[in-house]
């Protein structure tokens, strides 16, 4: 193996730790050679590795069978220094065999990387705020010229104008939206209330929303609440004769399927195919569009089933892996 690999031996129950074996890969962990390391205790040899937790780690792997993984971690000795992840398994002679993977590479691009986004992004939001004050100072001066104009064919032209730049407007907002999108890891979220957060920040009037999501947690990107704002936002404009939305799930043996559906007009069959098409829609074109990318960053999906007069059904697809009970544990990455 190109990583390099340590088999140990777990002596007076756990208190001692020899290391048994090495292969050639786990030579230049130190300038200690395979023969010289091979017998010795594990502290004796490596004594810098503990702040790792390795030895505790072993020791616990030794106890319950069950594989540990140490994350990335950065470490600096006399030999060397980069980032180190660790994986640690118990065999079946009762030895304890410990994977040691070096990802400073990784860590190294990773940084880079995520500081090559923050400068796209500060250039991205200073570029947008310019481009908006322009749009605002134009958008006052057409005002100010419908007001000195008289002939119908110059205010027509102008009010052509005038959409136009609300038009601009619309997208250079949407593209603010749209860079926050994978911006934060995804995170385990309890649906019904993050959809109580979306909904209390819309004019419900006389739809009632009920929300039976009681049971689940979703594994998602954090902007998941946009997702469910777009969803009712876009029951409230289109389904003019709608009363209630109402969200639920449905469990299948490999997946979940979270539902929302109202009792309004529905969706045209013609449209089906379009609505999550960027730019697609009566209104501003992008909710359905960006609830869609949002959703496909943890591998879920949406789509519309409901029937043309009878109501919108849009049914989103979460995959085995991405959902949970609410009453589980502490917060973990699926996988």
């Amino acid at each position: 193996m190109n990583d390099a690999v340590a088999v140990y031996e777990v002596m007076r129950k756990g208190e001692d730790i020899v290391i048994k074996e090495i292969n050639a890969a786990a030579e230049p962990i130190s300038p200690i050679s395979r023969h010289k390391v091979i017998g010795k205790r594990l502290l004796e040899v490596f004594f810098h590795m503990d702040r790792f937790g390795l030895f505790a780690a072993l020791q616990r792997v030794y106890r319950t069978g069950s594989p540990e993984h140490i994350p990335p971690t950065f470490y600096k000795d006399p030999f060397r220094e980069g980032w180190q992840e660790i994986f640690i398994y118990k065999l079946l002679s009762g030895e304890v065999v410990a994977i040691y993977e070096d990802v400073t590479e990784r860590k190294l691009a990773e940084e880079a990387l995520k500081q090559t986004n923050k400068k796209l992004n500060l250039m991205s939001s200073v570029t947008r705020h310019d481009i908006l004050n322009q749009i605002t100072a134009l958008s006052g001066f057409l005002e100010l010229l419908k007001e000195r104009l008289s002939d119908s064919t110059d205010l027509d032209y102008v009010e052509h104008g005038d959409r136009a730049v609300r038009n601009i407007k619309r997208q250079i907002l949407f593209t603010r939206a749209y860079q926050e999108i994978g911006v934060h890891n995804p995170q385990w979220q309890k649906v019904d209330k993050i959809i109580r957060q979306a909904t209390s920040e819309l004019s419900l009037g006389p739809v009632t929303v009920e929300v039976n999501l009681d049971h689940y947690e979703v594994y998602a990107d954090p902007l998941l609440v946009k997702v469910f704002y777009n969803l009712v936002d876009n029951s409230l404009c289109h389904g003019e004769k709608n009363t209630r939305i109402r969200f639920y799930y449905d469990l299948q043996p490999d997946h979940l399927s979270l539902i929302c559906e109202d009792d309004g007009a529905g969706i045209p069959q013609n449209e089906k195919e379009h609505i999550f098409e960027r730019g697609f829609g009566k209104h501003s074109g992008f909710g359905l569009f960006l609830a869609q990318e949002i959703l496909s960053i943890t591998g879920l999906t949406i789509k519309e089933t409901g029937e043309p007069g009878k109501g919108a059904r849009f049914e989103i697809h979460i995959p085995d892996g991405a959902y949970r009970q609410a009453t589980l544990g502490p917060d973990k990455t699926p996988g």
